[in-house]
């Protein structure tokens, strides 16, 4: 299809598209065009939508030709028997029970049939089909005992007693589908014939009755007959059922010849019902036509007549006319049949209606004279005012139209000048502008001054001495313009024959699109060579399309053969190698590039289906696997749990244990899931790596906890400042100096600021309080007692008797002395000396280890003079002294003195 074809507008059921077509379905009028739809229209989407649209005008359509090719256009016999039962008139369905054959389709239009001689004729129809498998007596069965319409079930049940093609003549029906109808039966008449039939059956034996009633018998054959000639149709239903309720009751005390009499009247009465019913629909078949052809005849002659008959005043001649126009050019009556009795009446009262309308003009006009001698009238004595008041209005039109015409001229000058200001001035704005200048100074109107006058024609005319040249250039730019396209559409087609020789087809048609956006944007070019272009341009185009059409044909081969291979694929068992194989032809589908437009999806299909029923058997082998591999992640989250809970544990050699018996445990746990493997090991690993890293530094975690437990209790003591309570501070204190005493050790540079603050809050709660820490622990005088009492015990054993024996002596004395006791200690009994003077200094200072709490002066002066005298005493090897300490120690801070 070319440019131009393309561009053409189109109907909606003409689109490329099927939704488009699927929705123009519905707006269709022409019955035609929906049945070719419906039968070659190559989506199935549109199909059905026609097919759905001729149900419609098959069932709800009023216009009977309109429903008839609807029904010749449909075949699907489930469609055909729905509208034989539900159909709104009674032609559709019998053309509908025409083109049914089956046997139950036509037993259910017998059961369901909306019209009384649709449902007879299927009966009628089931009846003629041969009998030999007893498949048609089912059917008559079925109607009896089913059908709510009491026609169609007793002429079922009729057949089924009194045909030799369904039982022996004279035998009665099984008593089986009697009993079935004679309780379940939907047709209440039926359900009467069936009971009348079991009793005469259970009174077949007995011995009849001596009496017989021939008169009520006659009465009864009477009336039947009688019923062969009346024109009803539900009253005479009911009177059959009645009368032969009322015979069924004499049975079996009936005569022969009476029975003979009576079974003959009773069809006769049935097919006059049957009469009844058809024409009661002939005749509202004929209402229907004598309205429809009022409505298009008579209708709008009654508008017509109408319009007339309520015109008046000035309207009235404009309305005449207008309806005698009308009146001529509605449709003619020559296509209406004088021995039709339809069309006979309508035409009838079409000429009555021309009589009334020539007499309603006539009339018209009669009022029309009237109407303007009354206007005269009315003139006459108002003319002399109207003339004055005329005079004025023309004047003050006069001067209103001159001022008009001023400011109309005015405003086109001031258009036309923006327009010459403009640097986007367009030939399509230039022409009608200067044609308007030129117009306004051939024809001026009066106005209201010859100022105006003369001002406004300088001004035109020096818009018309501008605007005449850019007109011009204007023009010359047009010409030149479509020159260029010319050009440039010649540049299109050698650019568009170009593509032709090259290889690649696909690359072609890529480039293609641009070409006709460009083509658009120059498509204006000159007129001895636009056309010639245009059909050059065309055959280079469509050469292109058709090349990449037959790359796309054999794209759709190569497909089919990856289709064709997956599907020998499809069953194979050697899993790895074959999804290997599939995924190899997967990859070449993907490179195989674009099939021919309407295949692509059908052969995605089918080759995904092959890859999908591989891959589903694959993954039902794989699921068996994954129960083990579930397995496995419980036993190794449940793992990954124990060394999560242990990652933050400081016992450490234990903990260390147990993470080498959990990384044990997890090589010997089995593979899982391959998406989660290796998240679980990170997880498990991320417990390890934390605990070890930690274990690296569980001195500084240690230290820190030490640390913490003593802030706690000094956090502790400080509680308790604000308001000291004698009750109970004694046990608290003696808890919090056990829990001090007891715990670890730290470093020095760590020790004195949270040992400090121990002493501070110790200092404050025993000063608060010190009556009631009298002979505890922490009497701090008694301790003080204690501690210089130790301090002269250590003093003593010190060569000269300790500090105080040596005060008095000058230093020079004091250095000679020491001299000579360090002289002494090297004697032969110095070794003994030593040892008892170390056992002393042992228990002097477990004996210090044991005095409680003292105050922060005498507990720095005491400890620094204890300190002094043991390393005198017994001063520690050289190798572990170590360098000299740069203040005094702070035993207290460990809890050991």
């Amino acid at each position: 299809m070319g440019l131009l074809e393309r561009l053409r507008p189109h109907p909606g059921w003409k689109d490329p598209d099927p939704k488009v077509r699927r929705a123009a379905v519905g707006e269709i009028a022409d019955v035609a065009l929906v049945v070719d739809l419906a039968r070659t229209d190559p989506d199935p989407g549109v199909r059905e939508e026609a097919e759905a649209a001729l149900l419609t005008l098959a069932l709800e359509g009023a216009d009977e030709a309109a429903g008839l090719k609807a029904i010749e256009a449909l075949e699907d016999a489930r469609i055909l028997l729905q509208i034989a039962r539900q159909a709104a008139i009674e032609p559709a369905s019998r053309a509908a029970l025409a083109r049914l054959a089956d046997r139950k389709a036509l037993a259910s239009v017998a059961r369901h049939g909306r019209h009384a001689a649709v449902r007879l004729e299927a009966l009628a129809r089931v009846v003629e089909l041969p009998a030999e498998d007893g498949g048609v007596r089912d059917e008559l069965v079925a109607i009896a005992l089913k059908s709510p319409h009491d026609d169609a079930a007793l002429s079922a049940l009729e057949h089924l007693t009194g045909s030799d093609r369904f039982g022996p003549r004279g035998e009665t029906a099984p008593e089986d589908f009697l009993d079935g109808i004679a309780q379940h039966g939907k047709s209440r008449a039926a359900v009467r014939r069936a009971r009348t039939i079991l009793h005469e059956r259970q009174a077949a034996g007995a011995v009849a009755h001596p009496q017989n009633d021939r008169r009520a018998q006659i009465r009864l054959c009477e009336k039947a007959e009688a019923l062969e000639r009346s024109g009803e149709c539900e009253p005479l239903a009911g009177e059959i059922a009645a009368v032969q309720d009322a015979w069924t009751d004499l049975v079996p005390r009936v005569d022969d010849d009476l029975d003979e009499r009576f079974q003959a009247a009773m069809p006769k009465a049935r097919e006059r019902l049957r009469h009844n019913l058809a024409e009661r629909e002939d005749r509202r078949r004929g209402e229907e036509l004598l309205r429809a052809s009022r409505e298009q005849h008579i209708a709008p002659r009654l508008r017509i007549l109408e319009t007339v008959e309520s015109a008046s005043g000035e309207s009235l001649p404009g309305a005449i006319e207008d309806a005698t126009w009308e009146w001529e050019h509605l449709g003619p009556l020559a296509g209406l049949r004088p021995d039709d009795p339809v069309d006979a009446e309508v035409l009838a009262e079409a000429r009555g209606l021309e009589a009334r309308f020539e007499a309603a003009r006539g009339a018209g006009r009669t009022r029309f004279d009237t109407w303007q001698q009354d206007l005269e009238r009315h003139r006459l004595e108002e003319v002399d005012h109207a003339a004055r008041l005329e005079r004025q209005r023309l004047k003050d039109a006069g001067e209103k139209e001159k001022s008009e015409h001023l400011a109309r001229l005015q405003k086109m000058c001031e258009r036309t000048e923006r327009l010459l200001k403009s640097a986007t001035l367009s030939l399509g704005k230039a022409e009608p502008a200067l044609r308007e200048v030129r117009i306004a100074l051939d024809s001026l109107p009066v106005l209201p001054s010859r100022r105006d006058h003369d001002t406004l024609v300088d001004r035109l005319k020096a818009i018309r001495a501008a605007l005449a040249p850019r007109l011009q250039e204007l023009r010359e730019s047009d010409k030149w313009k479509r020159w260029a396209n010319t050009n440039v559409q010649e540049e299109l087609c050698s650019r568009a024959e170009a593509l032709l020789p090259l290889d690649d087809p696909e690359e072609a048609a890529r480039r293609l699109p641009d070409l006709l956006e460009r083509w658009k944007t120059a498509s204006v070019a000159e007129p001895d060579r636009a056309q010639a272009l245009w059909q050059r341009f065309k055959m280079a185009t469509e050469a292109v399309r058709a090349r990449h059409e037959a790359l796309l044909a054999e794209r759709t081969g190569v497909k089919r053969a990856l289709c064709e291979k997956a599907e020998a694929l499809s069953a194979s068992t050697d899993w790895l190698k074959t999804a290997e194989a599939i995924k190899g032809l997967q990859a070449e589908w993907k490179t195989a590039g674009t099939a021919a437009r309407g295949q692509e999806k059908a052969l995605w299909e089918r080759f995904r289906k092959a890859c999908d029923e591989f891959f589903t058997r694959r993954d039902q082998d794989r699921s068996k696997r994954k129960e083990e591999w579930a397995k496995n992640v419980d036993a190794r989250e449940g793992l990954i749990a124990r060394a999560e809970a242990l990652a933050d544990s400081t016992d450490w050699r234990a903990a260390a244990a147990e993470f080498k018996k959990f990384q044990a445990e997890w090589k010997a746990i089995g593979p899982a899931r391959p998406s989660r493997s290796e998240a679980l090991w990170r997880r498990f690993r991320a417990a390890g790596d934390r605990f070890f890293e930690r274990y690296k530094r569980r001195d500084q975690i240690d230290r820190e906890l030490a640390v913490a437990g003593r802030e706690a209790i000094c956090a502790e003591l400080e509680a308790l400042l604000p308001d000291v309570q004698a009750e109970g501070l004694l046990p608290r204190l003696e808890a919090a100096w056990d829990r001090w005493r007891k715990s670890p050790s730290l470093p020095e540079a760590v020790a004195g600021p949270v040992g400090e603050r121990f002493q501070k809050a110790l200092d404050g709660l025993v000063a608060s309080k010190p009556e009631a820490l009298k002979g505890t622990a922490f009497d701090a005088s008694t301790n003080r007692d204690r501690m210089e009492e130790l301090c002269v015990r250590l003093e003593r054993l010190l060569p000269g008797g300790g500090p105080a024996a040596t005060d008095s002596l000058s230093p020079v004395t004091r250095l000679a002395t020491m001299w000579r006791e360090a002289l002494a200690s090297n004697t032969i009994g110095g070794k003994v000396a030593e040892e008892s003077t170390g056992e002393e200094v042992r228990k002097a200072r477990e004996a210090w280890q044991r005095i409680g709490y003292a105050h922060e002066d005498d507990r720095r002066t005491l400890g620094a003079r204890f300190d002094h005298a043991c390393r005198r005493l017994a001063p520690p090897p050289a190798a572990e002294r170590g360098p000299a300490p740069s203040r005094p120690r702070r035993t207290a801070v460990s809890g050991k003195r």
